[in-house]
């Protein structure tokens, strides 16, 4: 049968087979290109050369030409460095890495019209031409900045013919199996809840025998009483018969209950184990974001990866992937030196990444991310904090270097000196700790300046099921993840104090704030009841603070459920449960808790001092009247005065003869340049405060450097323009 007679419906089959192939081969060749960066003689060379000769025949068979013809010179070239007829240069391997990012975009049906140009550069390649130049900046966006796709979970392994055994399934099926078997965990608690109701009838049996054995003692002795004892008699045999049905339903209930446990217990498992996948199938992709992005930076780096093999939940790699890239980028760029920094401080010029897994007890994993950069200053963290309007410089102050450090995960804090569209914004830690805490994890970070920083993450296997502990507050029943929870307490109401605005107590010997969760989830306040108030420790990361409640119910297994599409984040809730008594009680999320009553508390310090009626005045410097157009409806979208400026020259005129909180320029432009602008701005004793954003095209290392030479606060690169990353600088720098 030839292409030609292929069905549509079959042909479309076989394009959905030849993408999951298509996506290990590619796997197959970036791995296999980072290798031979390190060791032109690698045995890669063999495995990717196979890989790309596969792929273009499997792409002629399902008729995708654009991908066989862009194979081909791509063979050609790895034909060459296989005979050791052809020699790469790093310009040479950027490349093949963007012939295979190219090829991957084709594969996934998405044509951006580079392939005819990459065809042809290989082509000269392999006929000797001069290396083909590192792409501009302006042509091919920086692929570090692109988040890795690792190849489909369910992608098959080695010959489907010898692997008879083996069934591919779709994910989508497997998760609705997984679903099922944990909604028969809401029967086991429910027949839980029934057998608790059937021995609370079985207990009120017992009195009511004895107080009719009593009466029947009462009526032996009485007389003219003989008529009632048949009744009687008969009321006796009638409780010891609902007696006997009931302990008999116990029985049963009991043994239907452990047979439901074993069931449900046996078919969890098999759900789970079908949907845990290797750690590594999230990080096949890292080591080229590394590489890319020391491309980007000027640096040198290497990611080793170690403990891959480790199976986890489906679902938490999946919500592992960003939080993990967010770590890696900010390694890359915070962390590692520039090679001849390195130099000067006795170092290798390349860092070093490294990533390992560890298996934990309580079926936990831990997760460790170190590098071997300049570390973190924890006085540059607290200066930051202050800065962002997180601490107050007394507070700032009153924390020891290891206290800092946590301040790292707060919202708006950041050690770096310029905000780019890579990093900087204060927001990326933030986000990283948000999402260890949704999979129910936690993150930590130690670091030594100048000798390295290190980020542990810990993660349970699984998300089935968690451990909480139930309270009721305002009238309302919450559910606590135990994992959360570092001491439960019964603290004495006299033993509490004031400090400030914050009540506070003693733990150990050592004072922690205290807050009333009713108080940071908006519900009114209930009675004070009893000597002792009950007082749950929560943990988020380094943070710790006690939170008030009514009454503390119970520990129990819960099932947790998410908040659906609509309420994707909300924000105080991890999600819901329910309980044996079918009530639906949201289950709290921890971090939320004390960032909320940490920042209620900061901004009634800082309340007095601010101008919250006031609009922030922003200069907007841009050449272009469409870019002006667009910025500026952005930023007075956001509530911002902006008074623009339509090249550097007319900038610097409006911002020496007026006043504003903010300047927003771009750097071509004529007369006068952004980075110019920015250097007399600086070179003003008037103006050294006022931060300067700088938004535009150019995506350079080099351009990069200059802004931050000149003193400009953020860089945002307007290619693949996102207003997040503008609104996200301007908000942190105000």
């Amino acid at each position: 049968m030839s292409g030609s007679d292929l069905s549509p419906e079959f042909l479309e089959e076989l394009r959905g087979d030849f993408a999951v192939e298509a996506a290990e081969h590619l796997q197959t060749v970036v791995s296999g290109l980072l290798d031979l960066e390190k060791d032109p003689e690698s045995p890669a060379r063999e495995a990717v050369y196979r890989a790309v000769h596969s792929m273009k025949g499997a792409a002629h068979a399902v008729q995708l030409p654009r991908v066989a013809s862009l194979c081909q010179p791509l063979e050609s070239v790895l034909s060459g460095m296989r005979k050791g007829l052809l020699h790469l240069n790093p310009s040479g391997f950027d490349l093949l890495h963007r012939t295979a990012d190219a090829l991957g975009e084709l594969v996934a049906g998405r044509d951006d019209g580079t392939s005819p140009g990459l065809a042809r550069e290989l082509e000269g390649l392999c006929l000797g031409a001069s290396p083909p130049r590192a792409p501009s900046q302006e042509e091919t966006p920086p692929p570090a900045l692109q988040e890795p796709e690792a190849p489909s979970p369910e992608a098959p392994s080695g010959d489907l013919r010898a692997n008879r055994d083996t069934v591919r399934i779709e994910t989508q099926k497997l998760d609705s199996l997984l679903l099922q078997a944990e909604e028969l965990l809401s029967l086991k608690l429910s027949l839980a809840q029934r057998l608790g109701e059937v021995e609370e009838a079985l207990s009120r049996c017992l009195p009511w025998r004895k107080g009719w054995e009593k009466t029947l003692h009462a009526l032996k002795s009485s007389s003219g009483q003989e008529a009632l004892r048949p009744l009687l008699e008969e009321h006796r045999a009638r409780m010891e018969d609902l007696q006997d049905r009931l302990r008999r339903l116990r029985k049963e209930m009991r043994r239907d209950l452990l047979a439901a446990d074993r069931s449900l217990s046996s078919l969890m498992e098999s759900a789970k184990g079908v949907l845990m996948l290797p750690l590594g199938t999230i990080l096949q992709g890292y080591p080229k974001v590394v590489r890319d992005l020391c491309r980007l930076l000027g640096k040198e780096a290497a990611l080793t990866v170690s403990g891959e093999d480790t199976p986890m939940d489906k679902r938490i790699l999946e919500g592992l992937k960003d939080p993990l890239l967010h770590l890696l980028r900010n390694g890359v760029d915070h962390g590692l030196e520039p090679p001849e920094e390195r130099l000067r401080q006795g170092k290798p010029p390349a860092g070093n990444l490294s990533l390992r897994v560890h298996r934990q007890e309580g079926n936990r994993v831990e997760i460790v991310l170190s590098d071997d950069g300049r570390g973190i200053d924890p006085r540059a963290l607290r200066q930051s904090a202050v800065k962002a309007g997180v601490l107050s410089s007394q507070d700032a102050e009153a924390l020891d270097d290891a206290a800092a450090l946590g301040l790292l995960f707060r919202s708006g804090v950041s050690t770096s000196p310029l905000v780019t569209d890579i990093s900087g914004r204060g927001l990326g830690m933030a986000i990283v700790e948000e999402g260890v805490q949704k999979l129910g994890g936690s993150v930590t970070v130690r670091s030594v300046p100048g000798a390295g920083t290190t980020f542990l993450l810990s993660l349970p296997l699984t998300l089935a099921t968690f451990r909480g502990l139930l309270v009721r507050e305002g009238g309302r029943s919450f559910l606590v993840p135990t994992g959360s929870i570092l001491r439960v307490l019964r603290i004495p109401r006299d033993q509490i104090s004031s400090v400030g605005s914050r009540e506070t107590f003693r733990m150990d010997g050592i004072p922690l704030g205290l807050a009333r969760l009713g108080g940071v989830l908006g519900l009114p306040p209930g009675p004070e009841t009893g000597p002792h108030l009950p007082v749950l420790v929560l943990t988020s990361g380094s943070s710790r603070l006690g939170f008030a409640v009514d009454q503390i119910l119970e520990e129990q297994e819960a099932l947790l459920k998410p908040l659906g599409p609509q309420l994707v984040r909300v924000r105080h809730l991890a999600g819901a449960t329910v309980l044996g008594s079918g009530e639906v009680v949201p289950v709290l999320h921890a971090g939320d808790l004390i960032r909320s009553a940490l920042e209620g508390e900061a901004s009634v310090r800082a309340g007095s001092s601010r101008e919250e009626d006031r609009r922030p005045s922003v200069l907007l410097v841009e050449d272009s009247i469409t870019s002006r157009t667009l910025l500026r409806n952005i930023l007075s979208a956001a509530g911002h005065e902006v008074t623009t400026a339509v090249d550097g020259e007319e900038g610097w005129n409006l911002v020496r003869e007026g006043s504003f909180d903010l300047v927003v320029s771009d750097v071509e432009m004529p007369r006068m340049s952004g980075f110019d602008l920015t250097a007399r701005i600086r070179s003003d004793p008037r103006l050294q405060e006022l931060p300067v954003v700088l938004v535009t095209s150019l995506e350079s290392r080099e351009d990069r450097e200059r802004g931050a030479e000149v003193g400009a606060d953020a860089y945002i690169v307007k290619r693949g323009f996102d207003q997040g990353n503008l609104l996200d600088a301007v908000r942190r720098l105000l």
